[in-house]
């Protein structure tokens, strides 16, 4: 199944294999070559106006509290056009009437007295030497020059709501009325958001993202496997959080992805559960829903085990059956299936499951699939890429999507029998306190899916042999 390379022995994971994990995280992915940004962009140009100037600033810094602001994550558009990562900057593509593009990127000019509070920065000058653009300014150029430009532009493309200021002063330019505009017919007549063009864009992956999300994938599996190694009756879901997210950085990643699920026993019955706050019991099971974050690509990996190392009856039972789901789910990921047909294997494999486990009490198909939405209640997968829910349509011209060489989504099966929920009132009581959910990033290939987080161990046998191992 795919290109991974899994080191596994169901005595658990020895230093040795560890360390040979860990040396291919050192080693690391190539980065993007210049070449195959300007690639991007001129794929962008090809579907835009002529005489038309595109913008796309990174995202503005935000405040946590009083003066302290949230690390800066920027704009996804903005890493997959030029790469830009500062907190400060504008990309700009200039569309002549020929359809030319020139790139401009507008940048915080170098200052020593900001630098020695906040970093280094690196400047128009060597902005234009290291990044794939035709021209870098300094920021406090871009009023001018946006003017000018969209005065000259007949349609601007640009996203409304991100940066106010920004869209103050692109319509302010737009609905400016000058003799020269009337007498010339210059200037813009419309408007236009360019997500759908650059999402599409994004939905398939190139070779060198694909590397950079296995090496995310990589990163992720190791911080899961280490959780799973230090993990015991008593042990705070807050505890398991800071393992995890503490690999992540200990092994290069920029983070996470998105805020860690640690959920034990019911809390993991919580979708999105996020306090991780509580101790976790003797015979209880944990699921944790956690990625990194490598060169803003994301991965998305949800394991579940039980804290002190072996799987009851009704929780072997339970997890046996999501990862057939899940197995039976991957295995639908190839070129030309529906996007929603994993979901559909998936959804089959678990109802006919909890029919036999007696959870579902009806063989009537439209019953037992209503009942089945009590216990699996959210869909088998989304896009994954530059955001976690990465962009792109799943539905375009209202039918689902086919899938493509370079697709990479997730797939993500689980059950979910809360003892907090009144509506469960009906199933047997030694079920309840059960959420199991497994998943993996799977690149859809020529030769088949693609597991690019293979590395992260989820067999009944492995898991028994690693946790507690620590």
């Amino acid at each position: 199944m795919g290109e991974g390379t899994t080191i596994r022995s169901m005595n658990g994971l020895s230093i040795r294999q560890l360390m040979e994990l860990r040396q291919k995280i050192i080693e690391g992915p190539v980065p993007v070559e210049p070449e195959e940004y300007r690639d991007r962009q001129s794929r962008f140009v090809a579907e835009i106006s002529e005489r038309s100037l595109a913008i796309f600033p990174t995202n503005p810094t935000r405040i946590r509290s009083r003066d302290v602001e949230y690390i800066h994550r920027p704009s996804s558009d903005l890493v997959y056009l030029c790469g830009w990562t500062e907190s400060e900057g504008i990309l700009a593509a200039l569309v002549d009437d020929q359809g030319g593009a020139t790139w401009h990127l507008f940048v915080a000019p170098q200052d020593i007295a900001k630098e020695i509070w906040t970093g280094r920065r690196t400047g128009p000058k060597e902005a234009q030497r290291t990044h794939p653009i035709d021209t870098a300014h300094p920021l406090d150029k871009w009023d001018e020059w946006v003017k000018e430009a969209i005065l000259n532009s007949s349609q601007v493309y640009h996203v409304l709501g991100i940066h106010p200021s920004l869209d103050n002063l692109i319509h302010s330019a737009m609905a400016e009325e000058t003799r020269e505009r009337q007498r010339l017919d210059t200037g813009p007549r419309q408007l236009v958001d360019p997500r759908n063009i650059i999402s599409e864009l994004r939905l398939k992956k190139s070779e060198s993202e694909i590397a950079i999300m296995r090496y995310a994938g990589e990163i992720t599996a190791l911080a899961h496997i280490e959780a799973m190694r230090q993990s015991h009756s008593g042990i705070g879901e807050w505890q398991l959080e800071a393992i995890i997210e503490g690999h992540f950085r200990y092994l290069g990643a920029d983070g996470w992805a998105y805020p860690s699920i640690v959920g034990g026993g019911d809390r993991a019955t919580i979708l999105h559960y996020q306090k991780n706050d509580q101790i976790i019991e003797a015979g209880e099971m944990v699921l944790i829903d956690a990625g990194c974050e490598v060169n803003c690509y994301a991965s998305d990996i949800t394991r579940t085990w039980p804290i002190d190392g072996t799987f009851s009856d009704r929780a072997r039972d339970l997890y046996s059956l999501v990862l057939e789901a899940q197995e039976q789910a991957i295995d639908a990921c190839v070129i030309g299936a529906p996007y929603t047909r994993p979901h559909e294997v998936a959804s089959d494999v678990l109802r006919e499951g909890l029919i036999q486990l007696g959870l579902i009490t009806s063989d009537d198909e439209e019953e037992s699939q209503r009942q089945l939405k009590r216990f699996f209640m959210h869909n088998t997968s989304h896009w994954l890429g530059l955001d976690v829910h990465d962009v792109g349509t799943y539905q375009p011209e209202e039918e689902p999507r086919l899938l493509e060489e370079g697709m990479v989504l997730t797939i993500e099966p689980g059950l979910y029998i809360a003892g907090w929920r009144s509506d469960l009132s009906d199933v047997d009581d030694a079920w309840k306190g059960l959420g199991i959910r497994i998943e993996d990033d799977i690149h859809v290939t020529s030769g088949g899916p693609d597991i690019l987080s293979n590395d992260c161990p989820k067999t009944i046998d492995e898991i028994e042999a690693i946790v507690g191992s620590g």
